[in-house]
Order: structure tokens, then C-alpha cells, then sequence
């Protein structure tokens, strides 16, 4: 038999069947890096993964933290607020209780000098040359308290001071005026207390107090020796 020829495939045939070699080549190239690239992600995802498991436990712990500040925030604003109406609540009781012993001042003087006029049980008779210069110096000290009034004090209370003080300049009036009696004197002393007893009644109310005490003093009569 004659020997075996061994044929050669067309050069179309052979570049096909390179093409498929590369090709398989290629993918099992791509393949193998495709693996390498998620191996070398692969603790990305999983840290990923797991951040977005625990998102909502951390905007939960936001959420709190938050709402923890917004709190403390309202509580040092309304503490704040409350010590500020504390401080002027006293210096309005300051300026209150100045302005009601400066006209207490000139009461207590006027009633010495209608005790010298006999017209005043006053155990301490002044004369109206010796109280001249106290009646001044009490004068100048309304004045300036009554600035100090004027500023921190309220309408009310403004009003009722100006009450008052209308009825001790009537009691200093009157002491310089000869035709004055006892019962025109105890008239006079009698406005005075009420109008007094309506600036304290203002005072309270604005400061929020409780009510007090009417100042009116019920004596005994003095008996003879």
C-alpha cells in the first residue's frame, strides 16, 4: 500500500483554530483577573455591606444626639431667661423700696414739725427752721430714686408712686401753712396711708407678692401720769 499523506488544513481553517485558541486563552485570562479584581474588592463590599447594615442604628444615634442638644439648648435659654427675670425683678424692688423710704423720710419729718404745731402726736417735735434742711436733703433723695422708678418701674406702679407722692407734698404743704388744723392734718395723714397702701398693693402685684400687711397701727391711748 503506498504510504500515508499527511494533508494540510487551508490557511482559512488554520487561522480559524488559532483564533479559537486565543480566544479561550483570552477569556480564561479575563476570567482568572475578573477573580483577582474581586478578591482584591472583596473586603470593600463587605465593609460596604456592613456600613449599610448599621446606617440606621447610626442615624438613630444622630437622630439622639441631636435631639440631647436641642434640649440642653432650650434649657440653658429658658434658665438664662429665667435668671435674667430674677436679677431685674430685684433691682426693681431695689428702686421700689428706695423711692418708698425717701417719701417715708419726708412723711416722718413733716409729721415732727406738725407735732411741734400741735397738730401731730409725734413724739419728736421739730421746727420748721430745724427741719428745713432735712426736708431738702429728702427732697433731693426722691428725686433721684424716683429716676431710678421712672426707669425699671412699671406703669402701675409708676402711677401709684405718683399717687402717693402728690399727697406727701400735701403734708409738706400744709406744715408751712398757719390756717392748718388737726382735722385738716389727720385728713392729709389719712390721704397719704391710703395712697401708700395702693403703691404697696401696685408693688406686690408686679413683683408677683403675697398680700401684706395694711401699715395701720391701732395705739392704745396714752394714759395721764
Amino acid at each position: 500500500m503506498p504510504p500515508a499523506r499527511h494533508t494540510l488544513a487551508p490557511p482559512t481553517i488554520r487561522k480559524a483554530q488559532n483564533h479559537g485558541v486565543l480566544g479561550k486563552r483570552q477569556a480564561q485570562h479575563n476570567g482568572r483577573e475578573l477573580q483577582s479584581q474581586n478578591s482584591a474588592f472583596a473586603p470593600y463590599h463587605a465593609a460596604v455591606s456592613a456600613f449599610i447594615q448599621q446606617l440606621p442604628a447610626l442615624i438613630g444615634v444622630i437622630i439622639g444626639a441631636l435631639g440631647s442638644y436641642l434640649a440642653v439648648m432650650r434649657g440653658d435659654q429658658a434658665r438664662f431667661r429665667r435668671e435674667q427675670e430674677a436679677r431685674w425683678e430685684e433691682r426693681r424692688l431695689v428702686a421700689y423700696t428706695d423711692y418708698a423710704l425717701s417719701l417715708k423720710t419726708t412723711v416722718t419729718l413733716t409729721r415732727r414739725v406738725a407735732a411741734h404745731l400741735g397738730n401731730d402726736p409725734h413724739p419728736q417735735p421739730l421746727t420748721p427752721t430745724e427741719a428745713a434742711s432735712h426736708l431738702a436733703e429728702a427732697t433731693d433723695v426722691r428725686s433721684s430714686s424716683g429716676e431710678a422708678l421712672l426707669m425699671l418701674g412699671t406703669p402701675e406702679v409708676v402711677q401709684e408712686a405718683h399717687g402717693w407722692a402728690v399727697t406727701v407734698r400735701d403734708l409738706e404743704h400744709s406744715v408751712h401753712t398757719r390756717s392748718c388744723t388737726s382735722e385738716t392734718w389727720s385728713a392729709l395723714l389719712e390721704q397719704q396711708r391710703t395712697a401708700r397702701e395702693s403703691y404697696y398693693a401696685a408693688v406686690r402685684h408686679d413683683l408677683a407678692l403675697p398680700p401684706g400687711h395694711s401699715g395701720r397701727w391701732e395705739f392704745p391711748p396714752t394714759q395721764p401720769m
